[in-house]
């Protein structure tokens, strides 16, 4: 039989076992990225600002504007639409001879 002191201890380790993985199920999301410029967006992807600003008047690329009139990218979500729009040029298609 376990003494009463020894069921307390065995109670607190279980009790803080069991915060510590509540903890981790209920943590808070990561915070969301930072959201990139037209400046920071055209270095990251590689293509000129000119080519953003268009992309936004055409309502092509996927962007945020801001209440002051800005606009903002999310990295994550402009990667994701570039990967949809790549397309397999001449040197990686084969012919059908």
């Amino acid at each position: 039989m376990l003494s009463p002191e020894e069921k307390k201890e065995i109670a607190r380790m279980v009790a803080e076992e069991v915060m510590s993985r509540l903890k981790t199920f209920l943590r808070q999301p990561e915070p969301a990225e930072k959201l990139l410029t037209i400046t920071e967006l055209s270095e990251r992807i590689g293509y000129s600002t000119k080519t953003i600003y268009n992309w936004i008047n055409e309502d092509f690329i996927p962007h945020i504007k801001t209440r002051s009139g800005g606009v903002r990218f999310d990295l994550n979500k402009v990667l994701g639409w570039l990967a949809k729009r790549k397309c397999n040029g001449r040197a990686t298609r084969r012919l059908k001879i």
